[in-house]
């Protein structure tokens, strides 16, 4: 099931009872148990977030206020996840400063990009059927070395 945030979902609980990733259960402990998860480290998983609710600041993600809810009484749904990142393979050409790349070849000055804006990552073999992760890091770590250089060049 897809979801768009804020979008209500009224049918989710009997959706949930239909499949076999999803456990329920009355207690937390009972759901960790059935999930095969550590029932402390989820009761202080749990605490830790709702303090992040009551105080209005998540201090781990930063996740809006707003959608800080709280974890209150069962039942509990624990979902296993299977996660996808779907992306682009190509893009602009960039320089290893993550310049982007003019018809030329040459970069142009304060132009930067990174993820699937940015080409080169790839070459002649795309990886996300054995490492479906590396678009994901791809695009955190281009960011910030474009993000990186832009800073440089901007202070030059």
């Amino acid at each position: 099931t897809f979801g768009i945030p804020g979008t209500p979902m009224p049918d989710i609980r009997s959706e949930f009872d239909r499949l076999d990733s999803v456990y329920k259960a009355d207690t937390l402990a009972e759901a960790a148990q059935m999930a095969g998860l550590n029932a402390q480290a989820l009761q202080e998983t749990v605490n830790i977030y709702n303090g992040y609710c009551s105080s209005g600041v998540d201090e781990e993600f930063d996740k809006a206020a707003e959608y800080l809810i709280p974890v209150g009484d069962g039942p509990y749904y624990l979902v296993e996840v299977a996660d996808g990142y779907y992306t682009t393979v190509g893009g602009i050409r960039i320089s290893p400063n993550m310049e982007v790349l003019g018809s030329e070849f040459e970069p142009i000055p304060g132009l930067y990009a990174g993820g699937s804006d940015a080409g080169g990552l790839y070459g002649d073999s795309y990886d996300v059927s054995c490492s479906p992760g590396s678009q994901a890091s791809w695009a955190v770590n281009s960011g910030r070395l474009a993000a990186l250089n832009a800073s440089a060049y901007l202070k030059a």
